[in-house]
């Protein structure tokens, strides 16, 4: 007997002999019509371990059956665990269940919650129990039939799976309810719910007005935990559950007539999580929320602090052991930071007619009785919103939202006669499927919007998805965007920017749609003469290619210094509040320039620093072009160059400080004995002086230590009892113990009242976010900002962290993807509103690159330089 046969007669009771064993599998008989589908009823058994068995019903549609539907996730339900064994555990495996008396394998997270069901049927079988009573007038009671997915359509026959696909909404639709199965309980479910229904208090003005607090006192003012306890990690972990990240619950939760949210045995209302997604994303304590709870799981170890001599705390870090952290997950990049902003992209999908897909600013809405719906929704906009899905078939990406747009998206008469309809085809492999809705979008209208989806810089997490082949201008959608696009900030989609005024594409002939190449019209402004070259975003190095502009900015209206074009184009010249962005930025700027100049001027001065060519670069690069980029600001510039520095473990060597001319300087002869380098500097004005930090010992070591960690707010007394310190309480006693807080004066006492802040670094629009780069950055402890300060870094990492500086040769400074380089040519496209960065080919065609800020050309400006005209080019 082999191992099928005692798995049978394990399930069965009854041994099997001389059986043909493909009798005992499962088969499916063909259903009878194009509206049929299969339903599930599950026999009860006895006890935790009972089999579980199933029997099939084949129903129509339009007979209108009452059945209930299930919606779940086919691989691991959870992602984030307290052990590094927990993660590494392959609980994911196929288990037999019968069905009509024969042998079916399912996923795990199914049969978990199969034998979930199989329980609650039990718990309710007593029709007077006063539980069952109760579950009975709310609606919960367990259901007798259902609609699965995985076990009710044949997934092997692809002639059926594409028929079930194409009506999975009216499926959903024609449900008495959707229960929603997270998975099993684990030791986070109940202390996240508890936050989570403690958030339905909470207004949503009440919320919105902790945006311009420090995190701290925004949760003190919403009556929650500090943000960096310990039990947000365990709300951070329940919304990262695989569930809010798959692409088909999209569709399953907006046809939904009644949703109920199941994890183990426990069930509660979808509007909770809502509701608290809300709060997170009004306050911005969910981004807070993401960071901190990354630093558990992914973030670098704090070594001992430097201190300045204001006692501004100078922190360096190096890699973190498994043995020192609190998190462990399977989360791979973008995913990890995508908690809250799943469900507000959820919510957004379940609205309604119009469902605000691309309009992140609606977010703003969630928790109020709002009824304003968008009038017009792409089809595009559809695809855009499974940017951030998981899919264990890429071509789902564009099936998924299919039903949903049939819902929501409205077609004007500007739709092609060549358009062919797009229905799910599962004998088109991914790379046909993606270019047919490719031309299906751009045949919608007569706009090139769909240009504005090239991926400027994104990772493949789903090795062995990539579709083959696709053209430079089809979106790849296996693919996550790791920055965020210009085509998710509100300039563009409010209309402020028309680069190609009102010039529209015109589609090809008949002949030509539906191919590889696609034909454009567009007119060449300029070639690329100068990109950063950077893996990740360098300030100084942007200052670098900005510093070769004119000295007054050749294409504004206005008197713009490099200085001025830099920091407006870093964030593309707009605000939440105001388009082009407030020109309180422009000292924001500076200052931030100033801060960044300061600090590698302190790298480099210590013993470390000394012996980096990199450091060594990154300050003769602020010194050789910071008058070019602020000439009004030169004296300024030569006052911060005699600031002080005081840091522990800087004993090492010192040099004369190079001063800021327009001129390359030459390095510096390296000194590797510390008192030599101090000696050869002695005559040196200013003279740069590093020394060991001095305490002062006249107080008890103990009262000392316990004021230290009073001022410096150590968040442990709202820990969960009997949970780990996170890595922000270690930093901040660290801190506590090493730094000298003066006793008395009122300079003092400001010093060791002052709070420690975390900077903002994400976006809070779901369209419009770059968690992966936030989340990839340390947090930085420092001084309160201004709201206005925060706002500005915000801007600046959410559009300038994975895109590049360029300039061109005749001076136009610009924003791009990060594949640009010198070479590439910067396009106006007829039907865009922004431009694009083409590549020219050696066979006289072009490949997309990607979109682009470039100041100066973004109202249409272009169109007044001579020799700008559009002609015909084609796109490969």
């Amino acid at each position: 007997m082999n191992s099928l046969d005692w798995e049978f007669a394990s399930l069965t009771g009854h041994p099997i002999q001389d059986t043909d064993l493909d009798q005992l599998k499962f088969a499916y008989r063909p259903l009878p019509t194009a509206s049929s589908i299969r339903l599930l009823h599950l026999q009860s058994g006895v006890g935790d371990g009972a089999v579980i068995r199933l029997l099939t019903r084949t129903v129509d549609l339009d007979d209108k059956p009452q059945y209930d539907a299930l919606s779940y996730t086919w691989g691991r339900p959870i992602s984030v665990f307290q052990t590094k064994e927990g993660r590494d555990y392959l609980e994911d495996q196929q288990l037999p269940v019968i069905c009509d008396d024969r042998i079916v394998n399912i996923g795990q997270n199914l049969h978990e919650f199969l034998g979930a069901w199989q329980r609650m049927l039990q718990a309710t079988s007593d029709g007077n129990d006063e539980r069952t009573v109760s579950a009975r007038k709310v609606g919960l009671l367990p259901p007798t039939e259902l609609w699965i997915d995985a076990l009710c359509i044949n997934q092997r026959d692809m002639d059926e799976k594409s028929t079930q696909v194409s009506m999975m909404g009216r499926i959903y639709s024609q449900t008495q309810k959707v229960i929603i199965w997270l998975g099993p309980e684990d030791n986070f479910t109940r202390p996240a719910l508890q936050i989570i229904f403690k958030m339905q208090e909470i207004e949503q003005l009440q919320a919105r007005a902790c945006r311009s607090m420090t995190d701290e006192d925004g949760c003190k003012s919403l009556g929650l935990p500090p943000i960096t306890s310990s039990i947000w990690w365990s709300v951070f972990a329940f919304l990262h559950r695989s569930w809010f990240r798959r692409v088909w619950v999209m569709q399953e939760l907006a046809f939904a007539p009644q949703i109920q949210m199941q994890c183990g045995l426990l069930t509660f209302p979808w509007a909770a999580l809502s509701k608290a997604a809300g709060v997170l994303y009004e306050s911005r304590l969910g981004d807070s929320m993401d960071m901190w709870a990354w630093m558990e799981l992914d973030g670098p170890k704090f070594n001992e602090p430097l201190f300045l001599e204001d006692l501004t705390p100078i922190l360096t870090t190096e890699e973190r052991l498994d043995s020192d952290r609190n998190l462990f997950s399977t989360l791979k990049g973008r995913a990890v930071g995508s908690s809250f902003h799943n469900i507000i992209r959820l919510e957004a999908t379940r609205v309604g007619d119009g469902s605000r897909l691309g309009d992140g600013a609606d977010g703003f809405r969630l928790g109020t009785n709002s009824k304003e719906i968008i009038p017009f929704v792409p089809i595009l906009h559809m695809f855009d919103s499974t940017r951030r899905s998981e899919s264990s078939d890429p071509r789902d990406k564009i099936y998924a939202v299919l039903d949903i747009a049939k819902r929501d998206v409205h077609d004007t008469d500007l739709v092609s006669p060549y358009r062919r309809p797009l229905v799910p085809n599962y004998h088109l492999d991914t790379a046909e499927v993606y270019l047919e809705a490719a031309w299906y979008i751009l045949l919608s209208s007569n706009d090139l919007e769909l240009l504005s989806r090239k991926n400027l810089y994104s990772k493949n997490e789903e090795s062995g998805l990539k579709p083959r082949s696709l053209p430079s201008w089809v979106p790849d959608w296996t693919l996550t965007l790791n920055e965020t696009s210009m085509w998710a900030l509100k300039p563009f989609k409010e209309g402020n920017w028309s680069a190609s005024r009102d010039v529209f594409w015109v589609p090809p002939e008949k002949s030509s749609v539906y191919r590889q190449i696609l034909t454009v019209q567009g007119a060449l402004v300029d070639v690329v003469a100068e990109a950063v070259e950077s893996e990740s975003f360098s300030l100084s190095k942007s200052g670098v290619v900005a510093a070769g502009l004119p000295a007054v900015y050749p294409w504004a209206s206005e008197k713009l210094t490099p200085g001025d074009v830099l920091w407006r184009t870093l964030v593309a010249d707009y605000d939440e509040n105001n388009y082009p962005a407030s020109d309180e930025f422009k000292a924001i700027f500076y200052d931030s320039w100033m801060e960044e100049n300061r600090k590698a001027y302190r790298e480099y001065y210590c013993e470390e620093g000394l012996s980096d060519p990199e450091k060594e670069a990154e300050w003769f690069r602020f010194v050789n072009h910071t008058s070019a980029i602020f000439p009004q600001e030169e004296k300024s510039f030569e006052e911060t160059i005699k600031t002080e520095i005081k840091g522990e473990r800087c004993q090492g060597s010192v040099a004369p400080s190079p001063q800021p001319n327009n001129e390359k300087l030459q390095q510096k002869p390296r000194q590797h004995d510390g008192q030599s380098a101090r000696n050869s500097v002695a005559s040196e004005k200013p003279p740069i002086q590093i020394e060991q930090l001095s305490f002062n010992n006249t107080e008890p070591e103990h009262e000392r230590q316990e004021r230290a960690e009073e001022n410096c707010a150590v968040p442990s007394k709202l820990n969960l009892a009997n949970q780990a310190l996170s890595q922000f309480d270690i930093m901040m006693k660290q801190l506590a113990k090493s730094a000298e807080f003066p006793q008395s004066g009122p300079d003092g006492a400001n010093r060791a009242d002052s709070k420690v802040e975390v900077e903002e670094e994400d976006d809070h629009q779901d369209t419009n976010t770059d968690e992966d780069q936030a989340l990839t950055q340390p947090p930085k402890i420092r001084s309160p900002h201004s709201f206005s300060e925060r706002e500005f870094d915000r801007l600046r990492l959410m559009f300038s962290s994975s895109r590049r500086i360029f300039r061109t040769r005749e001076n136009y400074l610009g924003n791009g993807p990060r594949s640009i380089r010198p070479g590439d040519q910067v396009w106006i496209l007829a039907g865009t509103k922004i431009p694009s960065v083409l590549r020219p080919q050696e066979n006289g065609k072009y490949v997309l690159v990607g979109d682009s800020y470039a100041h100066g050309i973004m109202h249409g400006e272009a169109f007044e330089r001579q020799g700008f005209e559009f002609v015909d080019i084609q796109l490969e």
